[in-house]
């Protein structure tokens, strides 16, 4: 509803379930937003780290830049959609401020801030903790659990619009969760198939087809998240200005190198030995599939769980528990569907041979071989582009990438 401020100005006012904080409180928790508070700097505005309750709870405090492009619109979105939502994989909004012409968020504090940090921004600086295959899937798993949430788990379907992996942020357990809601729309049911809007989100993520159409639907997360899947992969930025122009583009460069039998040329070179051929094909194939030019070609993102948790059995020789973080939408029909670990209890080795078959029905690769930790596959001709060939192996090279 409206409502006028201190100053005498219009203001939206959300009777929100999240708790309202003063200027004051605000200005206690950040030493006055101390520079020295400051974890991050986003097209909001700064983000500190503060201190709330007599210093015994600590939070990620943002507030709005004046000359940001982001205002009220983006703020009360995100305000809104937060206060209805709470899962595992997203991350939680604490309270708000509008005191005195502020739009200032506060969220729970997360400790080891972004996935992009952790992929090249701190490993340029040579302070930053590489990230192992292992917890790259696991981080991979999380963030489309919370996006598979966010469009499916609960009345209203959300659309986030603004995927990427400085939207994915890491706890002290590596937990990834999806952050910064501010352009997200919701869906009045759904039935609905898209959402005709001006187009909104970050150059390198941006689904082509909402691009061309203005036709916003769940497909252009899934998009955006074929080209996570791709950062996390290879460990560069989606675009790099300083490579090559062929290169500049991760996507442009990534799809010409699977599809060109280079595969080995991007990964990141600081996971030479650790990924298995059949999680590397699952994952490959699973963002190829994601950035497919026609959304009615993508999966879904309840799809790319799924496919994700078979890279992550096939990688180990187990299966993991789909109902270890079960979302509202899941628990009604808990009793109804046995968890993978029970569907496939018989053979993990068959499991995983059942996925790739599955694979080989409609996939970028055929002719697998897998010799010494390697693998190759080669181009059907006649089935381009969507037959692809890839090969990678410890003897290959590769290339590394850093960020601006």
């Amino acid at each position: 509803m409206l409502g006028r401020n201190a100053m005498g100005k219009v203001e939206i006012q959300y009777e929100s379930q999240s708790r309202f904080f003063s200027l004051a409180e605000i200005q206690s928790a950040t030493n006055n937003f101390d520079d020295q508070m400051v974890i991050g700097i986003g097209g909001f505005g700064k983000v500190y780290k503060g201190y709330i309750d007599n210093g015994s709870t600590i939070v990620a405090i943002k507030r709005l830049n004046p000359e940001s492009n982001q205002g009220a619109d983006e703020f009360w979105t995100e305000v809104e959609m937060l206060s209805q939502l709470r899962y595992t994989h997203l991350v939680a909004l604490i309270g708000y401020c509008n005191d005195c012409n502020e739009m200032i968020l506060v969220y729970e504090y997360i400790a080891h801030g972004t996935l992009a940090d952790h992929l090249y921004k701190l490993s340029k600086r040579g302070d930053g903790i590489g990230l192992t295959w292992h917890q790259r899937l696991n981080i991979c798993i999380g963030a489309a659990r919370g996006l598979d949430y966010l469009h499916t788990g609960t009345q209203q379907s959300f659309i986030h619009r603004d995927v990427k992996t400085t939207n994915i942020l890491l706890d002290e357990k590596w937990v990834a969760k999806i952050s910064d809601f501010g352009l997200s729309k919701g869906t009045t049911s759904f039935s609905k198939t898209h959402i005709t809007t001006d187009v909104k989100g970050t150059f390198g993520f941006l689904d082509p087809d909402y691009f061309r159409t203005q036709r916003l639907t769940q497909k252009s997360d899934v998009y955006a998240f074929g080209v996570v899947m791709l950062e996390v992969l290879c460990g560069r930025p989606v675009v790099d200005t300083r490579l090559e122009e062929d290169q500049i583009s991760l996507v442009f460069w990534a799809r010409h190198c699977i599809e060109t039998g280079r595969l080995s040329q991007i990964i990141d070179t600081s996971l030479r030995g650790q990924i298995s051929p059949n999680a590397l094909k699952c994952f490959v194939e699973i963002a190829y599939k994601c950035l497919h030019d026609r959304p009615q070609e993508r999966p879904t993102m309840a799809e790319v769980v799924a496919g994700l948790e078979f890279a992550l059995a096939s990688q180990h020789g187990a299966i993991i528990d789909d109902d270890r973080h079960p979302h509202p939408a899941t628990k009604a029909t808990k009793k109804k569907r046995p968890s993978l670990m029970k569907r496939f209890e018989t053979s993990i080795t068959s499991a995983v041979d059942l996925f790739l078959a599955s694979l080989h029905s409609n996939p970028p690769y055929n002719n697998f071989m897998s010799n010494d930790g390697m693998f190759t596959t080669r181009v059907d001709p006649n089935r381009a582009p969507h037959h692809t060939s890839t090969s990678y192996g410890n003897n290959s090279r590769n290339q590394s990438y850093t960020s601006n």
